[in-house]
């Protein structure tokens, strides 16, 4: 998925309680903000689908 690759450009990935790989912020901090609302909005819309 886009998103996750986005979000994993410039975190890594959680291992033992630490940020391992990712690309070391090669992403705009907009960028970043944009990825993280798209992915809560989506979660959002997927939860409210759930209910129905």
């Amino acid at each position: 998925m886009l998103l996750e690759r986005v979000l994993f450009d410039e975190r890594g990935t959680m291992v033992a309680g630490k940020n391992v790989g990712g690309n070391g912020g090669l992403l705009s901090r907009e960028t970043i903000i944009a990825a993280e609302q798209l992915h809560r909005a989506l979660d959002a819309y997927d939860a409210a689908r759930k209910a129905e």
